[in-house]
């Protein structure tokens, strides 16, 4: 310190009476703000799974981006292209990736649907059954990992109670193929393929957030389920027509523009993660 500040902040260590500092102020400060850290597994343990509302059996519509999974198709794809290069050169190639985020949520924000389908055009010319074969291993590196736990409890107390349970999700079939045995339903995007490689080209157009919303209402008309006894889970503001069309809405992990419709609307808002157990 200059001797200014000395003067200004004077501290002398030998005029400080350490026995009674340590007896009657720092111990008890110790005391009071320490605690002992519960395991998570107790702590999870002891958190009570939501009650589902009463109701005859219906259907369940789940978005898997955002809400069953902690993943988008960009995730896939950059876990599809990188998982067998070598270390440096997947750092640079992830790098890149990256630098174009900002563009991607930007686009996303306008229109999912064709964030998706400009999206799916990288994976032009690439070899369908390679990448196929890739994806076997999708659910130890790229699915569980990602997993919402609590979407899982959730689902599992939509079947008890003999709900109809549909995964929609803009990710590529092959990737989310684990993910089936959770639904009775999952609805994914397909490429088109010719001459053993992919075009590019989506097999049916993207679903659109009025396009959800149409096919949640025609599989109620299919089962013969009132809307107002089926529920939805989705994570964004693209979901919202979903949301809207059912009795019973679920923002999970909602985004700032899906919050504020929300808090509007005052429907109970839920915060999903992954864990690190097994499912």
């Amino acid at each position: 310190m200059s001797p200014e500040d000395r003067t200004r902040l004077p501290f002398d260590t030998a005029a400080i009476d350490w026995e009674t500092y340590m007896a009657e102020v720092h111990l008890p400060a110790l005391r009071r703000v320490v605690s002992v850290p519960r395991p998570a597994r107790t702590i999870a343990a002891r958190v009570r799974t939501p009650q589902l509302a009463e109701g005859p059996p219906a259907i369940a519509f789940f978005d898997v981006e955002g809400v069953v999974l902690d993943a988008t198709i960009v995730h896939a794809y950059a876990w599809l292209r990188t998982r067998d290069m070598p270390h440096p050169d997947r750092e640079l190639w992830l790098l890149g990736l990256g630098a174009r985020a900002t563009a991607f949520r930007a686009k996303d924000r306008v229109s999912r649907a064709a964030f998706n389908r400009d999206f799916y055009q990288r994976y032009a010319n690439l070899p369908a059954q390679e990448l196929r074969d890739q994806a076997a291993d999708s659910l130890s590196d790229l699915i569980l990992p990602r997993m919402h736990h609590a979407a899982v409890r959730r689902i599992r107390q939509h079947r008890a109670r003999g709900d109809r349970v549909v995964l929609l999700t803009g990710a590529l079939d092959f990737l989310v193929e684990p993910l089936e045995h959770l639904a009775d339903e999952l609805i994914a995007a397909r490429l088109v393929e010719r001459v053993g490689r992919f075009t590019g080209e989506l097999a049916e157009p993207p679903l659109t957030a009025d396009g959800r919303a149409s096919l949640a209402a025609r599989l109620a008309a299919d089962y013969d389920v009132d809307l107002a006894d089926c529920f939805a889970y989705g994570d964004s503001l693209g979901d919202l027509p979903m949301l809207e069309l059912v009795g019973h809405p679920h923002p999970i992990n909602p985004d700032f523009r899906l919050s504020r419709e929300a808090r509007r609307r005052r429907w109970p808002v839920e915060t999903w993660s992954t864990e690190r157990a097994a499912i």
